[in-house]
């Protein structure tokens, strides 16, 4: 009878938009558990002398640390739901600001994550808490949320890359929490200021701060922490008290943002997290790097592509930009691989530029870039022209416009001398949106005529160079006669299953796999 009284009740504040009133209760629910994950290792207490001999007396651990932990998760997280129906008389009854609900909940149902990654009762407690209360103070305080805010989750990772550097023996997920606990409160200042500008806006220079910490400065040089920081949490009250005035500043720190602000952020990511930058040498896969290497240091040598040495996978990719490295860089591995280090960095633009020209919405670029090179990373530089050919294509169909497939072309062009087989994807990839540019065939034929216009823009300078360099019927012959045959030996079988996948194969466990990365 409880149960379907409760079932009833949840589906009645359904039905009428209480969403934020049910996610309060179950927020402080999970609030509770969390804090009973966390307890765990409190009751891990050494067995006195006159506890019963047993497993937990031969382990040296107090036999009533299991039935205590037991008895705190299940006691705890009823008594943060309680926590969670107080939040909710004040913030949802009250008709409080939605802000104030969306930030609480969030941090209730974030300390799972907080005692998961830390197991500290003390930071479990603390940091939700600190949160809600400060929702419950500021609960009729307009804060004016809008996507432009998408801002502060750059912001959030360059501050918590300066306290990571400032606070050494703090580790990720603290600082993480740090960071956001800092960056909100900052952004909650800002709109105390008087001014016409957005709150959001204000942050527009904060995310730049994480060009100070990339490799591109000295190891000791960018792990100072407090320039960044400065930067990251000191311009948005100026920005904000500085532009009280002004339309026209609005649109040009929107069109910064899209168009300056977030490319670089995606940009200098990669370069601030490789394992080189944090250890300030570089690392050398002399297998993988034995590709690019060889032909470099033949062409040192005066030997010439395709002629003299092979391009495996492209004259770019595979000799050309080491041999451009080592001609006017340096001498030595280490320039070779800072040079593609940064080359290979403009895969981070290059998919916020494919989400944005997709959707036309700066925010999800960003979390098009957060969601796949920023958690996964990538090292290599071989996709990365092929993936503005995409974002090219994909502006072209979104916008109508001819010459942005003239310039797809082009570009898939460059993807084939970098790499053939991404190259070979960036032509299949503009050869369908043409097919999609227009109902009528006049409308495709005119897309087509500048694709094709496009791409021999492209083609024709470059086979003038082959062909004054004596290297363009080599190249025909091996790319397409010698180099292709070759996939054939690179096979490497048939898609299987992980060993997630193997396991957890009912419902609702297959869930489980989105986080298991060899599965996803």
């Amino acid at each position: 009878m409880l149960a379907n009284s409760l079932d009833k009740s949840a589906a009645a504040r359904v039905r009428h938009g209480q969403w934020p009133a049910l996610l309060l209760v179950l927020g402080g629910a999970a609030w509770g558990l969390a804090l009973g994950i966390a307890l765990v290792p409190l009751w891990h207490t050494p067995a006195p002398p006159s506890q019963p001999v047993g497993f937990m007396k031969e382990s040296g651990l107090n036999a009533h640390g299991p039935m205590r932990a037991l008895l705190a998760l299940i006691v705890l997280p009823f008594l943060g739901a309680l926590a969670g129906r107080f939040l909710q008389s004040r913030l949802w009854q009250r008709r409080a600001e939605s802000w104030a609900s969306v930030m609480a909940i969030a941090a209730l149902f974030a300390s799972l994550w907080i005692a998961l990654v830390t197991l500290d009762i003390w930071w479990t407690l603390l940091a939700p808490a600190a949160v809600c209360l400060a929702a419950l103070l500021l609960e009729h305080v307009p804060l004016h949320f809008s996507r432009d805010d998408a801002i502060l989750f750059p912001v959030m990772v360059t501050v918590q890359f300066a306290l990571l550097d400032l606070l050494s023996p703090i580790d990720g997920a603290r600082a993480v929490i740090l960071s956001v606990m800092a960056v909100l409160a900052l952004r909650v200042l800002v709109t105390a200021i008087p001014g016409e500008l957005p709150p959001a806006l204000a942050f527009t220079l904060s995310p730049l701060a994480l060009v100070w910490q990339t490799d591109v400065f000295r190891y000791e040089t960018r792990h100072l922490g407090w320039p960044s920081l400065l930067v990251a949490l000191g311009t948005p009250p100026l920005l904000r008290f500085w532009g009280r005035r002004g339309e026209r500043l609005k649109k040009v720190l929107r069109g910064l943002v899209t168009y300056g602000v977030y490319p670089v952020f995606c940009l200098c990511y990669p370069m601030a997290t490789s394992v080189s930058g944090a250890e300030g040498l570089p690392r050398v896969d002399f297998f993988e790097r034995g590709h690019s290497l060889f032909p470099a240091s033949q062409m040192m040598r005066g030997a010439l592509p395709y002629r003299d040495v092979t391009p495996g996978h492209g004259l770019i990719e595979d000799g050309l930009l080491d041999y451009v490295a080592l001609r006017f860089k340096g001498n030595t591995v280490g320039d070779v691989l800072e040079l593609r280090g940064r080359v290979a960095a403009l895969n981070g633009p290059a998919i916020y530029a494919v989400a944005l020209a997709a959707t036309g919405v700066p925010p999800v670029g960003l979390l098009a870039y957060f969601a796949t090179a920023g958690i996964f990373g990538i090292a290599w530089m071989r996709c990365m022209p092929s993936l503005f050919a995409l974002a090219l294509a994909a502006a072209s169909l979104r916008l109508r416009r001819e010459r942005l497939m003239a310039a797809a072309a082009a570009v898939s062009v460059i993807a084939f001398l970098t790499s053939l087989e991404f190259g070979v994807f960036a032509f299949v990839t503009v050869a369908v949106a043409v097919a999609l540019s227009s109902r009528g065939w006049r409308g495709r034929l005119r897309f087509a005529i500048y694709a094709v216009c496009g791409a021999l823009a492209v083609v024709v300078p470059v086979a003038i160079v082959f062909a004054v360099l004596g290297i363009l019927v080599p190249f025909v012959r091996v790319t397409f006669g010698e180099v292709l045959p070759l996939s054939q030996a690179y096979s490497l079988g048939f898609f299987d299953f992980s060993a997630g996948m193997q396991y957890f194969r009912a419902f609702p466990d297959a869930f489980t796999l989105i986080f298991d990365r060899d599965a996803f």
